[in-house]
């Protein structure tokens, strides 16, 4: 399983729901890297995608309810089981789904945003090894291996 996040310096994902930055570059890397494949997303981040499924991908989301237009799963201990068959699958947030799963990953894809965030949800990283990294103005792309 792979994870797939974009991230401040202060290692924040979102503000209000949101993320706090629109980078072009960072949305197709992520439509590149997440194409034909699962994503896996907390109840929140399903919101904030406005609750539309994304196209050519299947849509995940782990809540305590049934979320329409997506495959629901309402315990951790099922989607797991899902996972295990699926491989390819990406998490793509929000910060309790990615602390829930951080020991079945291999692989984090990363943006670094080069900012601060005021207030925000704050994502506690997993130990990981840099395996190629790539930086433009205000944003550092990587790949890294979960330790």
């Amino acid at each position: 399983m792979r994870f797939i996040l974009a991230v401040s310096d202060d290692d924040k994902i979102a503000i209000g729901g949101q993320l706090p930055w629109r980078i072009r570059h960072d949305l197709k890397w992520f439509k590149m890297n997440t194409m034909g494949c699962p994503i896996v997303m907390g109840r929140k981040t399903w919101d904030s995608i406005g609750r539309k499924p994304l196209p050519f991908r299947e849509n995940v989301v782990l809540s305590r309810q049934f979320v329409p237009n997506a495959k629901t799963f309402l315990s951790l201990r099922t989607l797991k089981v899902y996972l295990n068959e699926h491989k390819h699958a990406w998490v793509i947030g929000g910060a309790q789904v990615c602390h829930q799963l951080w020991k079945k990953g291999d692989i984090l894809v990363l943006t670094r945003v080069h900012v601060q965030v005021d207030g925000g949800l704050k994502v506690y990283l997993p130990r990981m090894k840099m395996l190629w990294s790539k930086s433009f103005d205000g944003y550092t792309f990587s790949i890294n291996k979960i330790l």
